[in-house]
């Protein structure tokens, strides 16, 4: 079972803070584990039935909770949710722009095996295609496309041994590629909502299984 995020921005005015509105900031919703980890150590280094995605990280904070101020339209649909809702959490914009995003890495896991039929290097076995893929994503910083190959980023993990073929590679990247444009895209667009004062703007989270 995946792993979602529910996020929310609210902004401080004078009357308190106030949700906001999708025409103002629209807020990221993407299923990326490695972005949970890094937010409230959620998913951190395993995935689905605890397949091993990689190495785990250290988050920027352990979950904090709702702020005991949320507003009103936050907090109700956070209720909604009851017990599914877990992991809550919020940071604020300024918070978000002073993690070292380029300088902070983390490390992935993957399985990779040949694909039967496959017409690509024929002769070439597992360990070899693994050896080679090892190989360029250390050296590109992500997995590489494989054509005409399978890789797999969770759940592999009771198959991988013996003569099924799937074997392990693992590479190391920045947090800022990890995260991708799109979150790190919404954490530029917060500061920007804050109008030079990043700590009047926050994102309010929690998960889902």
């Amino acid at each position: 079972m995946g792993a979602d995020i529910h996020l929310h921005v609210e902004v401080k005015t004078e009357q308190g803070w106030r949700q906001a509105s999708r025409d103002e900031i629209k807020p990221w919703d993407d299923r990326n584990y490695s972005v949970f980890a890094m937010l409230a150590d959620v998913r951190n280094g395993y995935g689905f039935a605890g397949s091993d995605l990689g190495d785990p990280v250290v988050p920027i904070a352990a979950p904090r909770g709702l702020p005991q101020d949320v507003c009103a339209g936050v907090l109700g649909e956070h209720e909604e949710w009851g017990p599914d809702a877990h992991s809550a959490s919020h940071f604020t914009g300024a918070e978000l722009v002073a993690v070292p995003w380029s300088a902070n890495t983390i490390t992935h896991r993957a399985w990779v095996r040949r694909t039967k039929g496959s017409v690509v290097r024929p002769q070439e076995s597992h360990d070899d295609y693994a050896a080679r893929l090892q190989e360029a994503a250390t050296f590109l910083g992500y997995m590489p496309p494989a054509e005409n190959w399978q890789y797999e980023m969770c759940g592999w993990s009771s198959e991988g041994q013996g003569d099924s073929g799937w074997r392990t590679i693992e590479w190391a990247e920045s947090w800022a590629r990890a995260a991708g444009p799109a979150f790190l895209g919404f954490v530029l667009d917060l500061a920007r909502l804050s109008q030079g004062r990043p700590e009047n703007v926050r994102a309010v989270f929690w998960f889902d299984n």
